[in-house]
């Protein structure tokens, strides 16, 4: 028997699962960099799964031992960096927003899956960051607009610090119930 274990790890903010009867396999990856591990021979079969297959491919379940991603399909032989399924770390992204060049930026997206480009614009608006080239070619690719994504986040702060300071009297002054 095979006891070789493949280790997935979640790459997005929500929860992502893996549920098949037919293998007995149910994995839930509740958050961001949640690890699970799966049988090697098992997740062989699971590629044949569409669902699973995109998960994989697209990074949103991210296999970082190569080994593995090369004997399963998924990585060329040989293969010693990512060139198929590629997942940024948040300090990638930060290279890629505040210090490539426009034309590495382009080139490094589009060798990404739309979910990779998708965690690159939800990066930016966490953070603020805007390079106008850059958060356009985003939205051509992934249709979000990353400078109204962060106006409308500044918006509902300000809306939020207007309503709670809307409840407070001010410091000092006396106001007699009726």
């Amino acid at each position: 028997m095979n006891d070789r274990m493949v280790i997935l790890q979640n790459t997005q903010a929500g929860t992502v699962e893996i549920y098949s009867p037919a293998y007995n396999v149910k994995r839930v990856f509740p958050g961001k960099g949640t690890k699970q591990s799966i049988p090697f021979d098992v997740l062989e079969q699971l590629l044949w799964d569409e669902g699973v297959r995109y998960m994989i491919e697209t990074g949103l379940l991210y296999i970082e031992d190569m080994q593995a991603k090369i004997d399963l399909g998924l990585e060329e032989p040989d293969t010693k960096v990512p060139t198929r399924i590629k997942v940024f770390t948040p300090e990638q992204i930060l290279t890629l927003l505040k210090i490539k060049s426009y034309d590495d930026f382009v080139k490094e997206i589009d060798s990404v899956s739309v979910e990779q480009a998708n965690e690159v614009v939800r990066y930016a608006v966490e953070n603020n960051l805007v390079d106008n080239d850059k958060v356009n070619y985003l939205k051509t690719i992934t249709g979000k607009d990353v400078i109204a994504m962060i106006a409308r986040k500044r918006l509902e702060a300000d809306a939020e610090k207007a309503n709670m300071n809307k409840d407070k009297k001010p410091e000092g002054v006396f106001t007699p119930k009726a």
